[in-house]
């Protein structure tokens, strides 16, 4: 059997020939893309780790990965995830880090798809809404449960809206629940404090305005 070092998916691994057959050995270090998402496996350099979060790949996973040095993130995607461990330094961002199952500051942008491919625990959430002016709605969806901006009302899409006299009628909550559809009335933050975020892909925090 013969060895040798060969580059595929991995970007490391092994190749063994014998009998006209090829054998593939992948070995602790190696990295692979995989559904928007850039994990990282084993032992690596700082400097070797793609760090760019964009809307093709707005995940990068370092959870079962030890780095030397510190990876400077760039996110072209704001709505961009880095899940990592303790072990791991990290430069450029400073919100949307889950180390160890929790995130101190989750922040969501208009305009930037959104995925989450693990729950974790946020100790802050804020999702700011640009994308509506007066006298506008829009519909909302977002992963974790929230509050409503001041003076902003929201609408169960579950049941009956109507428009009455000019005025918008049909099932109001007072706070949004994670992963439920409502129709919003006004631009904003909307913000939590200690939440869980559930698994959640959209295309973006906010489905559409109308």
């Amino acid at each position: 059997i013969q060895l040798s070092t060969v580059s595929d998916d991995f970007s490391r691994g092994n190749e063994a020939q014998a009998s006209g057959m090829f054998l593939y050995y992948v070995g602790q270090t190696y990295d692979q893309v995989e559904n928007g998402v850039h994990y990282y496996y084993g032992k690596w350099e700082a400097n070797d780790v793609a760090n760019e979060l964009t809307n093709e790949t707005p995940i990068l996973d370092l959870t079962k990965a030890t780095i030397n040095g510190t990876v400077a993130i760039k996110a072209t995607n704001k709505n961009g995830l880095v899940y990592t461990n303790s072990v791991n330094s990290l430069s450029g961002i400073d919100n949307n880090i889950v180390k160890d199952g929790t995130c101190a500051n989750l922040v969501l942008t208009d305009g930037y798809p959104f995925t989450a491919t693990k729950n974790f625990e946020a100790t802050k959430a804020t999702y700011t809404m640009t994308a509506i002016a007066d006298g506008k709605l829009g519909t909302l969806v977002l992963p974790f449960a929230a509050q409503l901006p001041t003076d902003g009302k929201a609408y169960a899409l579950d049941g009956e809206l109507n428009v009455i006299d000019g005025e918008l009628v049909g099932s109001a909550v007072t706070s949004l629940a994670a992963n439920k559809p409502v129709l919003v009335t006004k631009a904003g933050e909307y913000t939590a404090s200690a939440v869980s975020c559930l698994l959640y892909t959209s295309p973006s925090p906010r489905d559409g305005a109308t």
